[in-house]
């Protein structure tokens, strides 16, 4: 790789390695959930059991609890910000995220959206009766959402609830609230967010560009596309304003970028994680060359979409999947290794399944290693 005062060539079996380090994977600066939240910019989280954990195996010896009270606090937001799907954002960065990704979600959404009847004075009545019924942290599930709308002349349900509730989310009208037991509810952003100054689209495509190339260096141009939901012109014009803050290196014909801050010295030492499914390590990428090898992508094809697994990953490479059983008195993990692990290999995974089970405060059961 290049650094200052030294060349060290990166080659593609460091990739992995240097992303890991970059994600706060392997080793991290940060103690607090809404830290790494802060520095990764958007984590995925459909799944939300997942994506807490997605935080708490970057931050070591750190409680579900402690997330789940960070998200209650609303130190955490979760919203539809990127591509549309679920993410967690920092409350300082919701706005311009969401801003930046919405004109191009609105774009993909215009064809369900006429499909649906959800033409301009539909999506305009229905912000403007979810705005007034959340005032004053009315915090609400979505069920009383659609409760709200009907009493109001607003007949929603299934797929067109849902696009009336993330068109309002795109609008940065409403994001995540507390949640009520298990029941997620809606605030209204400008309750829970600090008040920030506007920026500039050009303004948002660089700092976006520089939140991934640091945190998820090395990666591509495709990969940033593929991650923020933009064009990949928008994202070259992003990088561009930036890219004096990176190094680069071209390998099998792609051009990777990265941190001029990258460690020069990389550790191979053995390592075994337990992802959860859409974890950033996975869910950034344009696709698994880097991180898995030729035998196993192709058993991965043959499964269908790997995105929705639990990834088992040892060194960087993904090796298997796990499925995760919450019982009453225990956490049963279940292994599905798509190569041969040797008993060094399999004792590591054990140990990543017992941190999982910490996290959460439960014994685990394992099978199928």
């Amino acid at each position: 790789m290049g650094f200052p005062g030294k060349f060290i060539k990166m080659n593609i079996h460091d990739i992995p390695q240097l992303r890991l380090i970059n994600q706060q994977i392997t080793q991290t600066k940060f103690k607090k959930p809404e830290e790494i939240v802060k520095y990764l910019g958007a984590v995925q989280s459909q799944d939300f059991s997942g994506a807490k954990w997605a935080i708490g195996l970057r931050l070591p010896n750190s409680l579900d609890k402690e997330v789940e009270k960070a998200f209650n606090e609303a130190k955490i937001l979760r919203t539809h910000a990127l591509r549309p799907t679920w993410h967690f954002v920092a409350p300082e960065d919701l706005k311009w995220i969401t801003t930046l990704n919405a004109p191009q979600v609105k774009r993909i959404m215009s064809y369900y959206y006429k499909k649906l009847g959800l033409i301009t004075d539909v999506i305009k009545k229905s912000n403007l009766i979810i705005e007034k019924s959340l005032r004053g942290k009315n915090y609400l599930t979505r069920t009383e959402i659609a409760k709200v709308l009907d009493e109001n002349g607003v007949k929603a349900s299934g797929q067109k609830l849902g696009h009336i509730v993330g068109e309002a989310e795109l609008d940065t009208i409403i994001c995540s609230g507390p949640r009520r037991g298990k029941q997620f509810t809606y605030a209204l952003v400008e309750e829970v967010t600090p008040k920030v100054k506007d920026i500039s689209r050009e303004e948002a495509l660089s700092k976006l560009a520089k939140i991934f190339f640091d945190s998820r260096g090395p990666a591509t141009i495709k990969d940033f596309s593929k991650w923020s939901g933009l064009t990949q012109a928008d994202c070259k014009r992003g990088l561009e304003t930036v890219k004096s803050k990176f190094k680069s290196e071209i390998i099998d014909g792609k051009e990777y970028w990265f941190s001029s801050n990258s460690p020069s010295a990389i550790s191979h030492q053995p390592l075994a994680l337990l992802l959860p499914n859409y974890d950033e390590y996975i869910s950034s990428y344009a696709d698994y060359t880097v991180i898995s090898d030729p035998e196993t992508r192709s058993n991965l094809e043959k499964i269908g979409n790997a995105l929705f697994w639990n990834h088992m990953v040892l060194n960087g490479k993904i090796v298997g999947s796990w499925r995760r059983v919450f019982k009453p008195k225990f956490i049963e993990i279940q292994f599905a290794p798509l190569v041969s692990l040797n008993k060094e290999e399999k004792a590591a995974f054990e140990e990543s399944a017992e941190k999982f089970g910490d996290f959460f405060g439960s014994k685990v059961k394992l099978t199928d290693l």
